[in-house]
């Protein structure tokens, strides 16, 4: 689903979960400003539901795995 995301998106997700980067070193990286970045972030999440949600898996589901 990640391969998905359009580039930014993923490049964002890469390097705040990927390589740990805190906001201002993800928009230093990137070019952006840290709004831009947590833009990006709120998008790429976003789809990543959607995503999810197509393939029928719910935030309950995800919940009964974090607490069963």
């Amino acid at each position: 689903m990640i391969s998905k995301l359009p580039h930014r998106q993923k490049q964002v997700i890469w390097l705040r979960y990927y390589e740990g980067h805190a906001w201002a070193s993800v928009a230093a990286e990137m070019g952006i400003s840290e709004q831009v970045a947590k833009k990006y972030h709120g998008r790429a999440v976003s789809n990543l539901r959607k995503g999810l949600n197509a393939m029928g898996i719910t935030k309950e589901d995800w919940r009964k795995q974090i607490d069963p």
